[in-house]
């Protein structure tokens, strides 16, 4: 069996700006994706 070697990058960048309310907003422009979700209550995850 062949083996390639190679590395990997994972690189990853937070940044964050205080909200007025309970909601958390997360924006992942690499997958042209969003999610939100509120702290008040029970996360989904």
């Amino acid at each position: 069996m062949s083996v390639i070697a190679c590395a990997v990058d994972v690189d990853i960048k937070i940044s964050g700006t205080p909200r007025s309310d309970t909601r958390f907003v997360i924006d992942m422009p690499d997958i042209n994706s969003r999610d939100e979700f509120d702290t008040a209550g029970e996360v989904p995850y």
